[in-house]
């Protein structure tokens, strides 16, 4: 089963919820339920409040609370989310992949959170702050559950049989920009001189996110600096008496 399928699913409601916007997603949602023909339903913004009329009798109107709605549409969304990512990471641990979808999850996370603040209804009133929380508890629960598979990116693999044990990430304690562009300049080389490392960009992310931790012991990446460091005009270079130097170690080109 691909990740990218599990993942999505994993994260249905919330990606329903940020894609429609609240009033879309309510509409949709409970028509699907099953809501008959003969119903229409609208959203009071300003009283929070979902409305019921009867089609055929327009003074014939039922009213709902937005807030238990969308709690329960929540609930069920985090409870599905753990299920289905709990249930790829019984099959995946151990193997190679397992770190990277786990990864992959907790970015998820990390951008729906990002997203709710652009949804207006949701932004600006503080009852709504269970779906954030709820996105919080999801981060935190796969965080605390798998910690040694995200501290540890040997973590299952193979040394002639024996399983390698889990170790820390290394703790760079110079600025990060630094070890970006040291294994920049290794992967370019000088003119009429060998490069020391083929890589791509994004190999040298892989590396520096699943091996290291910045000066204030973060992980790397956090708000996608690498990206912006392997960026062939970066404006995050570091001066140059700060630069490693790596001229003196390149081998001339045959």
């Amino acid at each position: 089963m691909d990740s990218g399928k599990d993942r999505k699913t994993a994260f249905r409601i919330f990606k329903q919820l940020l894609s429609f916007g609240l009033e879309k997603f309510i509409y949709n949602k409970l028509y699907k339920d099953g809501q008959d023909e003969h119903t229409l339903i609208s959203y009071d913004r300003l009283n929070k409040q979902i409305v019921y009329l009867n089609v055929y009798d327009p003074d014939e109107k039922t009213y709902e609370s937005i807030y238990p709605f969308l709690q329960n549409e929540i609930r069920e969304g985090q409870e599905e989310t753990i299920n289905i990512v709990d249930d790829r990471m019984l099959i995946e641990f151990g193997n190679s992949t397992a770190k990277f979808y786990l990864q992959s999850v907790l970015k998820e996370i990390l951008s729906h959170k990002k997203r709710l603040s652009g949804i207006e209804d949701i932004a600006t009133d503080d009852n709504f702050t269970f779906i954030k929380q709820s996105l919080e508890y999801l981060e935190e629960y796969f965080t605390d559950k798998y910690t040694d598979l995200l501290e540890s990116p040997l973590l299952g693999a193979s040394n002639n049989g024996k399983t390698v044990e889990a170790y820390k990430k290394i703790q760079w304690l110079g600025n990060s920009n630094q070890l970006v562009f040291l294994l920049r300049d290794l992967r370019s080389g000088f003119p009429d001189k060998k490069p020391l490392l083929s890589a791509t960009d994004e190999q040298i992310k892989a590396l520096l996110i699943n091996n290291f931790r910045d000066k204030e012991n973060h992980d790397f990446d956090q708000n996608g600096t690498i990206d912006k460091y392997l960026q062939e005009s970066s404006p995050k270079a570091p001066p140059k008496n700060k630069r490693i130097k790596t001229d003196k170690y390149y081998l001339d080109k045959e």
